[in-house]
């Protein structure tokens, strides 16, 4: 499942993309992906200043019979987004998530059909270091959350947002260009140490699911 994060209709295809091909490549089977949509400000125009700001639920699951739908029941779900900032729409997408777990659940034990509890997991490319506007569940956060990097409070442009791939690659090698100093603070490149590419650091920490 792909969460778009905190901009409405930008969406995180690319990595959810590179994930799905080494769990595919791990488990031999596979890997559906499933896009949802949540709005927490219009676009970067706008500022970043969340804190009153409410997640809309843009674009959703559909479930039941037909082309697309799913079943809750036994799925392992991998809710994978670019940047666990604010944290709102990551809380809200787990929340509105495990609203429909619970009513699927009480759907399946009314009607006497089998119901097998089913695991969500989350994968960011970059955990910011602030104070998160919102929380995760306990369980969900000690055992099935994963971030590539750990990164200042500083905004992030990763190379699929670029207009310039070239200009984006010499601001990302640039000093001071991964704790928030380049062009003026205000581009971070997702690289660490060791780890050249966005790509990379998804790889590694795929590999860590399987």
């Amino acid at each position: 499942m792909a969460n778009p994060g905190d901009i409405k209709k930008r969406y995180c295809y690319i990595p959810t993309r590179i994930a799905r091909t080494y769990l595919q490549h791990q488990y031999k089977a596979k890997v559906a992906v499933q896009a949802v949509g949540l709005s927490l400000y219009e676009s970067e125009m706008d500022g970043c200043d969340v804190s009153r700001r409410t997640v809309k639920v843009t674009q959703w699951l559909q479930y039941g019979s037909g082309p697309g739908a799913v079943s809750l029941s036994g799925q392992r779900i991998l809710i994978v987004d670019e940047v666990d900032d604010s944290r709102k729409t990551l809380a809200a997408c787990v929340a509105t998530l495990q609203a429909d777990i619970d009513a699927a659940r009480a759907a399946a034990l009314a009607a006497g059909s089998y119901w097998e509890e089913p695991e969500v997991g989350i994968l960011v490319l970059a955990y910011k270091r602030r104070e998160k506007l919102a929380e995760l569940p306990t369980d969900l956060m000690k055992s099935r959350y994963w971030s590539c990097i750990d990164m200042d409070d500083c905004w992030c442009v990763f190379p699929w947002d670029a207009f310039d791939i070239y200009d984006h690659t010499r601001l990302a090698e640039a000093p001071g260009a991964h704790s928030g100093g380049a062009a003026g603070g205000g581009i971070a490149a997702p690289k660490a140490e060791g780890c050249a590419t966005a790509s990379s650091l998804l790889a590694a920490s795929a590999r860590k699911l399987m």
